[in-house]
C-alpha cells in the first residue's frame, strides 16, 4: 500500500508505561506451571497455525513460548526448504526488524557502561556526520531519538537497500550528506531503518570494529545465541530456511542496513533472549548483562503527547502497545519482514511470559501477531490454571448521525492515504475515499469521527471492525486519523497553493536509474487539480511487484526542494532538483536515485 513496495510499519499505539517486573505467581499458578501447557493446548495451535498457513500459503513456520527461563512448547511447521526439509524449532530465518531489538539493547549497554550517553547528540559521536535540513532552531538527533524513531531522519535511503554487494555502514553514513530530513527531530514519529543504521555506525565508532562482530561477541555468545549472526557465514546462509512469496522461492538478497534487519536467527536463540529480558537483564549463567533500571527504560514511553504522534508512544527498540489480549496485561514486541519472510516476538511482561514466530513467507504478516497473542493467552492459562480468558464481543460500531453538509464538505479534499494520493469527497449525506482500487464510505458518527464501512453491491455498508476515523488539525495541517489498527495512521491533508515557476519548469517524463532493488518507469511530474504530482510505475523482484502504480503529492518548498506530502509511518522525505550534465538540464534527486528529464 505504501509509496515505494517491501515498506512494513511496526504498529503500536500509546501506554503510560511498561514495567519487566513480574508479579509473584499465585500458588495455584506455581502448582500448575507452564509445562502443563505440553499437556494442555498443543492441539488448538496446532489447527490455528495450520489453517493460518494453509489459508495463507506460507512455506514454514517455527514457533517457541517462553515461561520465564524455560522454553515450555517449541515445533515446526511446514518446510525450510519446499525440496523436502522440515522446519524445525532450530530452522535459521532472516528475522528482518526483530533485529533492531538486539541493535538496541547492544546500544544500552554501552549506555550502562557509560560509552555512550543516551540524551547525547549523533553529531557529539559521529563529528563526520552531516544531513542537509530545512529546520532552524531544531533539536539535535539524539541517541534516544535514534532509538525511539524520532530522530527525523528518512524512513530509508532506497538505493543500493537491498542488494546482493552492500556497501558498509562507513558509506552509508556518506551517502547521507546528500540526503535530508524528512522531518523536524524529536517532532513525530517516523519509523527509520537509517535510525538503527546509524546506532550501529555508533557502536562500530567506539569499538573500532565493524558492527556484527562487536554485537556477536559482546551481547549474542553472552546471552548463548550461538546460531544468530548479523553477517552469517556462506554455510549458514546455505543451511538458513528459503525465503517464499506465494510458494514461489525468493532470490536471496542482503540488506545493506544490517543493524536495523540482518540478523539471521531461530526460535531457541531467541527464546533465550526473551529469558534475558524476563530476568531483568542477567543471563543464563547469572551475569548481570543490563542493569534491571536500564532495561526497563526501554518499556518507558518516549517522547509522550507530541501532537503529531496523535497518542502514539514507542519504547526504545521495543513496540509497547497496540497489541492486546484478555488477561495478559501490557504485551510488548516487535515484528520484522524481509523478502520471503516474516516474523514476531512477543513479551507478556507481567507474566513473564514470551513467544517467537519466524516464517519463510511474507503473508505470514497477515495472521503471526495473532497466532502469537493466542499462544501466550494459551501459555497464561497453563501457567495459572486456569480457563483461556474469553476475547469477549467487539464492541458495535456506534450509530451514524446526521450531519450538516456543509460540514461534511471542509473534511472533503485530497489526501495521502498510506503514501498515495487519495481524494475524500462528499455526497452530502458522506464522506467517501477512494484509497488502494476500493471504495470507502465514512459514515459521520461524532462531531469530527467517522466510522469506515465498505458498501457491497451499492445495498449495505459492512463496518471495518474496531476501526475509526477522525479528523484533527495540527497548526496549518489537517489530518484524517485512522484508529484501531495496533498504531494510529495520520493521513495528510494536501494543502493547496501556487507552484513556483521553477517547478512549472520541471514538468515532463523522467527516467529513473535502476538497481537491484527498484525499477521507475513511467516516471511523469504533472499537475493534477492544481497539485503538482509525481506519477510512477514501480517494479521490484526483491519485493515481488511489478508495475506498481505511485501516485505522489508533491508540494515544493523552494525553488529546488519540495516534499513528499505524508506523515506517519515510512512515508514522506524531500525530492531535490540539481543540475545534470551542462548545468543546463534539472534532474531530480530522491533517497539516493537520479531521475534525468527525458528527451521525448
Amino acid at each position: 500500500a505504501a509509496a515505494w513496495p517491501g515498506r512494513s510499519p511496526d504498529w503500536i499505539r500509546g501506554v503510560n508505561s511498561l514495567s519487566v517486573r513480574a508479579r509473584p505467581p499465585s500458588a495455584r499458578g506455581r502448582l500448575a506451571g507452564a509445562s502443563a501447557f505440553v499437556r494442555r493446548y498443543p492441539w488448538h495451535l496446532d489447527w490455528m497455525i495450520g489453517s493460518e498457513m494453509k489459508k495463507a500459503k506460507v512455506t514454514g513456520l517455527s514457533i517457541a513460548i517462553v515461561d520465564d527461563q524455560k522454553i515450555v512448547w517449541a515445533k515446526g511447521y511446514g518446510f525450510a526448504d519446499t525440496a523436502g526439509v522440515p522446519a524445525t524449532p532450530d530452522t535459521l530465518y532472516r528475522v528482518g526488524s526483530i533485529s533492531k531489538l538486539l541493535t538496541a539493547t547492544e546500544v544500552m549497554r554501552e549506555v550502562d557502561h557509560g560509552n555512550i550517553a543516551l540524551d547525547g547528540t549523533l553529531a557529539s559521536r559521529l563529528p563526520d556526520f552531516s544531513i542537509r535540513s530545512r529546520f532552524t532552531d531544531a533539536k539535535p538527533i539524539t541517541v534516544r531519538a535514534l532509538l525511539a524513531h524520532h530522530s527525523g531522519l528518512p524512513s530509508d535511503y532506497l538505493k543500493g537497500m537491498w542488494t546482493t554487494s552492500p556497501v558498509d555502514l562507513a558509506t552509508l553514513q556518506n551517502l547521507l550528506h546528500e540526503e535530508s530530513l524528512a522531518t523536524a527531530p524529536q517532532s513525530e514519529y517516523k519509523y527509520s531503518n537509517l535510525d538503527y543504521s546509524l546506532l550501529g555506525r555508533l557502536i562500530e565508532i567506539r569499538s573500532s570494529e565493524p558492527f556484527a562482530l562487536t554485537i556477536r561477541r559482546d551481547l549474542l555468545e553472552p546471552l548463548g545465541m550461538t546460531k544468530s549472526s548479523f553477517a552469517p557465514a556462506a554455510q549458514s546462509a546455505a543451511a538458513m530456511a528459503k525465503g517464499y512469496t506465494e510458494g514461489k522461492q525468493v532470490p536471496a538478497i542482503e540488506l545493506r542496513d544490517s543493524p536495523a534487519g540482518s540478523l539471521v536467527s531461530n526460535t531457541t536463540d531467541l527464546a533465550r533472549f526473551i529469558s534475558f529480558v524476563l530476568a531483568d537483564g542477567c543471563t543464563a549463567n547469572g551475569k548481570q548483562l543490563l542493569q534491571p533500571s536500564t532495561l526497563h527504560a526501554m518499556f518507558t514511553p518516549q517522547f509522550p503527547e507530541l501532537p503529531l504522534d496523535f497518542g502514539h508512544n514507542i519504547g526504545l527498540g521495543w513496540m509497547i502497545d497496540g497489541v492486546r489480549a484478555p488477561g495478559l496485561g501490557p504485551i510488548a514486541w516487535h515484528t520484522g519482514k524481509y523478502p520471503g519472510y516474516f516474523s514476531a516476538l512477543m513479551i507478556a511482561p507481567e507474566h513473564k511470559l514470551g513467544v517467537v514466530i519466524l516464517t519463510n513467507g511474507q503473508a505470514a504478516q497477515g495472521f503471526a501477531v495473532q497466532v502469537g497473542s493466542k499462544a501466550l493467552q494459551l501459555a497464561l492459562a497453563a501457567k495459572l490454571g486456569i480457563p483461556v480468558p474469553a476475547a469477549g464481543e467487539p464492541a458495535a460500531a456506534p450509530p451514524g448521525i446526521d450531519m450538516p453538509s456543509a460540514q461534511l464538505a471542509e473534511y472533503a479534499g485530497d489526501y495521502v492515504v498510506f503514501g498515495q494520493l487519495s481524494p475524500i469527497t462528499s455526497n452530502g449525506k458522506h464522506l467517501t475515499v477512494e484509497a488502494m482500487g476500493k471504495s470507502v464510505n465514512l459514515i459521520p458518527v461524532g462531531p469530527a469521527t467517522f466510522v469506515p464501512k465498505v458498501p457491497v453491491a451499492g445495498l449495505f455498508n459492512i463496518p471495518l471492525s474496531g476501526m475509526s476515523v477522525r479528523f484533527s488539525a495540527v497548526g496549518d495541517r489537517q489530518f484524517a486519523v485512522l484508529d484501531g489498527l495496533p498504531q494510529p495512521f495520520p493521513f495528510e491533508r494536501v494543502p493547496h497553493s501556487t507552484i513556483p515557476p521553477a517547478w512549472i519548469q520541471r514538468l515532463g517524463t523522467y527516467r529513473a536509474d535502476a538497481d537491484d532493488t527498484f525499477d521507475f518507469q513511467n516516471v511523469h511530474l504533472g499537475v493534477e487539480s492544481g497539485m503538482l504530482v509525481l506519477r510512477s510505475q514501480v517494479s521490484s523482484k526483491t519485493w515481488g511487484v511489478n508495475n506498481v502504480a505511485a501516485r505522489l503529492a508533491i508540494m515544493p518548498i523552494s525553488n529546488d526542494e519540495a516534499i513528499i506530502v505524508g506523515a506517519g509511518d515510512g512515508e514522506g522525505g524531500v525530492i531535490r532538483a540539481i543540475q545534470q550534465g551542462n548545468g543546463n538540464k534539472d534532474a531530480l534527486f530522491y533517497s539516493g536515485y537520479l531521475f534525468s528529464r527525458s528527451e521525448h
